[in-house]
């Protein structure tokens, strides 16, 4: 089912997020709205992510981009299959961690990328003996894809243990830029150059509920695949370029003029 492993954070009859009053800064005032019905004893996270098939639309774009002339079938399902994977953490109901913690955190980057590049400065990688040219680029371009069109994707629009297992602590990216007539360049993305991360609690406090895993079994169970406007039409972008730019290269079409 398309967005199976996607988080689910609703109520009946509203948005998928409890609104806010907001300053011009970002920061929350007040909070609108009755408290979600899938609320634990543990803080449940009720506020709209993207689904996995969001997320799959945004690594086709990257792997359409970034991939070059080895760009195929093969190339793409890798890249895919890379990016879907860390919802899987969705059916780790053995433990508090699970979803947005186990297989959402920047080492699962950080390690694989230092491992390709010690590979690639041996004498004989292995990679590249293995896969060639076609493996080392299919290889990158995975781990940026798992980073951006995953990680930073939920970061951005929800929040992530980034750092787990090592600093448990879900962060969340929340801001904004504004050209101001009277402020002029208005930056609440970071503070002296430095990103802007908010903390959102840890793994023993804080519960993400998906279809998957609801809470309750009284709770409904919904798997999403697209929940904003900007979501649908990523999806719907995201994969026409990917379609159109596989068809070309495997039909060896001219491009579109």
């Amino acid at each position: 089912m398309p967005g199976v492993f996607s988080s689910l954070w609703r109520f009946r009859g509203s948005k998928a997020s409890v609104p806010h009053i907001r300053d011009r800064r970002g920061r929350v005032l007040a909070s609108l709205g009755p408290t979600p019905r899938n609320i634990q004893s543990r803080s449940a996270t009720y506020s709209a992510m993207p689904s996995t098939v969001v997320h799959l639309a945004f690594a086709g774009l990257l792997a359409a981009a970034l991939l070059g002339d080895h760009f195929d079938r093969r190339a793409l399902a890798v890249v895919l299959v890379v990016v879907a994977l860390p919802d899987l953490d969705s059916f780790l109901l053995f433990t508090d961690a699970g979803h947005r913690a186990v297989f959402h955190n920047v080492w699962l980057a950080v390690v694989p990328g230092l491992l390709l590049l010690a590979d690639l400065h041996r004498e004989e990688p292995f990679v590249r003996e293995r896969w060639g040219q076609w493996g080392v680029r299919v290889a990158w371009v995975s781990i940026v894809a798992y980073l951006f069109a995953h990680v930073a994707l939920d970061l951005a629009d929800g929040s992530v243990n980034l750092f787990w297992p090592v600093h448990d602590q879900f962060y969340t990216l929340d801001g904004s830029i504004e050209l101001s007539d009277r402020e002029g360049i208005v930056n609440t993305f970071s503070t002296d150059g430095l990103p802007l991360l908010e903390a959102q609690g840890t793994t023993t406090d804080r519960q993400i509920t998906t279809g998957v895993d609801p809470g309750d079994e009284a709770t409904e169970r919904v798997f999403p695949v697209a929940r904003a406007g900007w979501e649908l039409v990523l999806l719907v972008v995201g994969t026409a370029t990917t379609a159109i730019r596989l068809y070309t290269q495997e039909t060896g079409s001219p491009r579109l003029r």
